[in-house]
């Protein structure tokens, strides 16, 4: 009930006014109001859901006090508006001013974190920070080091955008900042971020230099010095140019000479004499003494019958005259013989430079005559004839293949060229019809088995270069094979493969294996299998800082010894391969590899001359030609001393294809090596745990730094909330770097806020870095709707898994057959088989290629293994016309106008 008071004459005034209030955790409020010369004070609230309990009360005759007790009824009611008014015995009412009773809150996850990053000393440092929704609005400060950061220090500053900046970084700057957001309700902190002073590294004074590497003659010396003024740490920058200085030095070599030994005794001469010799030429004196003594030394050969001085012969007998006679026309016919036979040499030297020669019996291919420059007329698709003038006379060339020959004749372009079903006969000199059988298209392989029986005869060589592709092997014949390399059907590839060559490949995995023709013998058949072997238990066991590059490749069977060298090609994840990195191939003799199995094959950068394997890294492709088969293969690496290696990691994000009954949402996001068959392998998994790749996946830098992988959730929608206790996971630096974990990653769970009217729609970023290197990191964004199934991402171009080929062999082995013969032969201007392999980047152990039969081939056959588009043969012909090889080009140009022409 209202208070009464009798009337009065007095103008009625308000001594309190209700004063705006907050709400806190639904707890009730009170409004005060105080007004004199009033009868009644009665409240007045804009909004029904709030439970008012006013409360009159009289302080003195002319005084009346009213409290309201408000409390929200309904969580959907943030704010209500009241008054107080009052009315005065002479019917006069006054009305105060409006007080405003808001619900107060401050949210748990920050729209925004700080992150860790990196710096150099004097460099700027910027933390962001975007505080969680909040009312009223929180106030930013900062923390360092669990502190309150000293705002005196003039080089920091608080942004409006409540971000912290640091203009002039110094020593004294490092440490770990929080970001912490306050109002009426309480403080929230935010997970630290660390700031990192990069140190960059400085060169030591050069030492002295070294001795002579060699006593006497050319040699070189070096002198050192080492990146430790400071040393690079925290991610700096290591020094740059080179440690070691080297130069040439030349000391005068200074031998003695020393006799040989002596030779036998010559045939005894009609004065009872013999003679024998000796040479100074062990070793022959080099600015140093002859040797002492005599040339010659004589002995009476008749047992001391012929009583003569043997020391000299007498020059008045008429036998001994004779007998020098004898001996200088001897000289000179040995003299004559030799002139001979050094022009004979020289005529020969002469005639191989101008005609090429045979590297490889494989091809068995012969030719007569120079090609400088060629003009080429295309018969068509299959056969073509290849003209050339030397000297107005036409050159026939012949090139074999598959044991039976065929023959072009080489004539004037300019005058009438000879039909191109027309060869010049090796018995006569006149032209005869031909057709050359075009090549076959390979039939269907209608079974395969598991290769118990290697070998067999010819009639199972398909006689043309085969390719095996997984999808043409039935299921039922790999059982066993399968079962004893442990792999799914699709990493599997078998064939049969003969003298004509061919290839298997696993194109989902990026794997090859190429058999180039004349690899196996004409009377065999081999029968081979590819395969990628996904489970961890078969990876090498690697050491502390060592690190997995690549798949673990399966072929065979082992030990299986091929005439030419095979490529085996596939991918691998490290960053800058050559310059960072010591790099191992590594390889296993049992037919499933162990942990245990595996050894080093050869050593990029560290090959030996006698190596028979060559291994070739580029960009994110390895290939290497072997003469044996191992059971297996892959790359193990570590960084080079004082350096840190990087290698490319894949990022993918995975969410469930519909909403899980539950409500809640899993999120895993995989940290795997960045190759084809690491994310298919994943694909693979997902698709049995029913998970939907969410964002195309990203490629990271990971560096060998020991610092670990750390991974963020933030800008979470206000209708989710995250299930863990943290929003932040470090994954530890040992499980990322070595790569023996196929299927690493981290989880993050979210709910919804309300479980009572869950939200239909969600949107959350995930920041994935590594904590020496956090302003370098990947997001991962995901918007979708869950009221319908998660639409999948696409992989982008990088992670293709297609293989593109359109051919087993790029160039057929008659135009192959022509560039060897046209590359092998040194030459004065250079533009010989070691351009075309330093063009192709394939220079890096040059003594392998110098050692083979063939270097062309061979870097040919690398090149098959390693370009397998569409443009590789345009591509090739465009590095021949750089070389100046205008010949060659032309050879090649043909091909990519019948590759261009059959697409």
């Amino acid at each position: 009930m209202p208070f009464i008071k009798s009337a009065s004459s007095e103008t009625p005034t308000f001594l309190i006014e209700p004063t705006d209030m907050y709400v806190m955790h639904d707890l009730a409020v009170v409004l005060r109001c105080s007004a004199k010369n009033v009868i009644i004070i009665k409240w007045i609230c804009e909004n029904d859901n709030v439970d008012m309990k006013p409360r009159l009360a009289k302080i003195d005759r002319s005084v009346i006090s009213s409290n309201l007790t408000l409390k929200f009824t309904s969580k959907n009611t943030d704010h209500v508006a009241c008054k107080c008014k009052g009315e005065s015995s002479d019917n006069q009412f006054i009305f105060s001013k409006k007080a405003k009773v808001a619900r107060a809150y401050i949210k748990d996850h920050f729209a925004q974190w700080p992150l860790s990053q990196r710096t150099e000393l004097g460099k700027t440092a910027t933390f962001y920070c975007k505080p969680p929704k909040a009312y009223p609005d929180a106030i930013v400060s900062w923390e360092k080091d669990g502190k309150p950061i000293d705002l005196t220090d003039s080089a920091i500053i608080i942004m409006p955008t409540s971000g912290l900046h640091i203009s002039k970084v110094k020593q004294s700057h490092k440490g770990n900042y929080t970001c912490i957001a306050r109002n009426v309700v309480g403080q929230r902190k935010s997970n630290s971020a660390e700031l990192i002073i990069a140190i960059n590294g400085q060169w030591s004074e050069w030492s002295s230099f070294s001795q002579c590497s060699s006593p006497c003659g050319r040699a070189t010396r070096e002198r050192k010095r080492k990146c430790n003024n400071p040393r690079p740490s925290n991610g700096g920058n290591f020094c740059v140019g080179k440690s070691i200085d080297t130069e040439i030095c030349t000391t005068p070599c200074v031998v003695d000479g020393g006799w040989s030994d002596w030779e036998s005794w010559a045939v005894c001469s009609p004065s009872c004499v013999q003679h024998r010799s000796r040479s100074c030429n062990n070793p022959k004196p080099l600015n140093g003494r002859d040797c002492s003594g005599g040339v010659l030394e004589a002995q009476n050969c008749t047992g001391g019958y012929c009583k003569k001085d043997y020391t000299g012969v007498k020059t008045n007998n008429k036998h001994t005259v004779i007998y020098n006679q004898i001996l200088l026309t001897c000289l000179f016919l040995i003299i004559f013989l030799a002139i001979i036979s050094a022009l004979a040499l020289l005529f020969i030297c002469y005639k191989k430079r101008y005609l090429p020669t045979v590297y490889n019996e494989g091809f068995g291919c012969t030719m007569s005559g120079y090609l400088p420059n060629m003009g080429i007329m295309k018969q068509n698709s299959e056969s073509s004839v290849v003209t050339q003038f030397v000297n107005g006379q036409g050159v026939v060339a012949s090139c074999r293949k598959d044991g039976q020959y065929y023959k072009a004749l080489f004539v004037d372009t300019q005058k009438q060229p000879v039909p191109a079903n027309q060869y010049i006969s090796d018995s006569d000199n006149h032209t005869s019809n031909y057709s050359a059988s075009p090549m076959k298209e390979p039939p269907s392989p209608d079974h395969y088995s598991y290769p118990m029986d290697v070998y067999e005869h010819l009639d199972s060589d398909p006689g043309y270069p085969v390719e095996f592709p997984t999808n043409v092997i039935p299921n039922y014949s790999l059982e066993e094979l399968r079962n004893q390399l442990g792999v799914r059907a699709s990493c599997l590839a078998v064939g049969k493969v003969g003298y004509s060559g061919g290839r298997l490949c696993l194109p989902e995995s990026g794997i090859s294996l190429l058999i180039p023709e004349g690899a196996v013998p004409r009377s065999l058949t081999y029968e081979l299998y590819l395969a990628v072997s996904r489970e961890d238990a078969c990876k090498p066991l690697v050491g502390t800082g060592q690190t997995i590059l690549s798949p673990i490749v399966l072929c065979g069977p082992r030990d299986l010894t091929f005439l030419k060298p095979v490529a085996v090609t596939f991918r691998h994840c490290a960053h800058e391969a050559l310059s960072d990195w010591t790099i191992a191939l590594q390889g296993s003799d049992n037919t499933t590899p162990t942990a245990t199995t595996w050894k080093s094959l050869t050593t990029l950068s560290h090959d030996s001359v006698s190596s028979s394997i060559y291994c070739q890294l580029n960009d994110s492709k390895c290939s290497a030609l072997v003469d044996q088969l191992s059971s297996g293969y892959c790359l193990v690496g570590q960084s080079n001393t004082c350096q840190q290696a990087s290698k490319e990691l894949c990022l993918a994000c995975f969410a469930p294809l519909t909403r899980p009954i539950s409500g809640s949402l899993s999120l895993r996001v995989y940290c795997i090596d960045n190759s084809t068959d690491a994310l298919e392998h994943v694909l693979d998994v997902e698709e049995s745990l029913g998970g939907i790749l969410v964002q195309s996946p990203k490629k990271m830098l990971y560096c060998d730094s020991n610092q670990n992988l750390c991974l963020t959730i933030d800008n979470v929608d206000q209708d989710w909330k995250s299930m863990q206790a943290s929003n932040y996971q470090e994954i530890p630096f040992s499980h990322v770097w070595n790569g023996s974990q196929g299927t690493l990653h981290a989880t993050f769970a979210v709910e919804p806020a309300n479980s009572k009217s869950p939200s239909n729609s969600i949107s959350l970023r995930i920041h994935i870095f590594q904590a020496s290197a956090p302003a370098e990191y990947q997001t991962i964004q995901l918007n979708a709707k869950l009221d319908q199934p998660i639409k999948p991402a696409t992989i982008p171009i990088e992670f293709d898994m297609s293989d593109g080929s359109v051919s087993v062999f790029r160039i057929p082995s008659t135009t192959r057959c022509l560039l060897q013969q046209l590359l092998d032969p040194p030459n004065s201007n250079g533009n010989d088989w070691r351009m075309l392999a330093r063009k192709l980047k394939f220079d890096r152990h040059l003594q392998y290629f110098a050692t083979r039969q063939s270097p062309s081939e061979s870097i040919f056959n690398l090149w098959e293994a390693r370009n397998r588009d569409a443009n590789s043969v345009r591509d090739l012909a465009q590095i021949f016309r750089n070389m100046g090889r205008t010949d060659c080009a032309l050879l090649v140009q043909q091909e990519a106008s019948y590759y261009s022409g059959s697409q």
